[in-house]
């Protein structure tokens, strides 16, 4: 009787991956109307090889998109709540953490 092998758990990530700052950049002209459908595509379809490239170089072994579609999850909730005015962030580039993500004030009773 020979002795298998342990089968390996295969390795994938879960959330989204990290934002290059272009695409923040490139998210501002979306809103404000300067990028066209196929300019969009286009932006979701690199950042997207950016984030299956990083997965790969990583030994990922099930890749993931990245959710690089993904535009306004949970801040554009921020948009529809009366008694909060938005706050400049302190840091304006890159993938949100607590040093880029927008702080609000609260100016009225919500």
């Amino acid at each position: 009787m020979t002795a298998s092998r342990p089968q390996l758990l295969p390795t994938s990530v879960v959330g989204s991956h990290g934002l290059p700052g272009w695409v923040w950049l490139a998210r501002e002209a979306m809103e404000a109307g300067r990028l066209g459908a196929l300019d969009l595509r286009e932006l979701t379809e690199d950042a997207t090889q950016i984030a299956l490239l990083d997965q790969e170089r990583a030994g990922v072994d099930v890749l993931t998109t990245g959710e690089m579609g993904r535009v306004r999850f949970i801040i554009g909730f921020y948009d529809r709540i009366t008694g909060i005015r938005t706050l400049d962030p302190p840091r304006r580039l890159g993938q949100p953490l607590w040093d880029t993500n927008t702080p609000f004030a609260v100016t009225e009773k919500i």
